[in-house]
């Protein structure tokens, strides 16, 4: 799969919206004029995770339709994501109140 890299930047930019609309959500962060622009934090994890899928598919539909193309297919997804998914659910009980 080519890579797209207009899609890659604007995945960048909605990472770093994403992490200042927390910012401002949980810590109390001021903008300026700026905060009622951060403060949609849901649009750009909308825009995220569809951008994401989208990525996702194309490299999908380039597999050969055959069995084991699609389960070596998703070993690769879950080794790439099981280990951050492992990390926070180890980080993330301390900080339930």
């Amino acid at each position: 799969m080519k890579r797209i890299i207009g899609l890659d930047y604007l995945r960048v930019y909605t990472v770093f919206m994403v992490f200042l609309f927390h910012s401002w959500m949980h810590l109390g962060c001021s903008f300026g004029k700026l905060t009622s622009f951060v403060s949609e934090g849901a649009v750009y994890m909308t825009l995220f995770f569809m951008m994401s899928g989208y990525v996702l598919g194309l490299k999908y539909k380039e597999l050969p339709m055959d069995g084991a193309a699609l389960l070596t297919f998703y070993k690769k997804r879950l080794v790439s994501v099981l280990p951050l998914y492992i990390v926070c659910v180890i980080l993330y009980p301390p900080h339930i109140r």
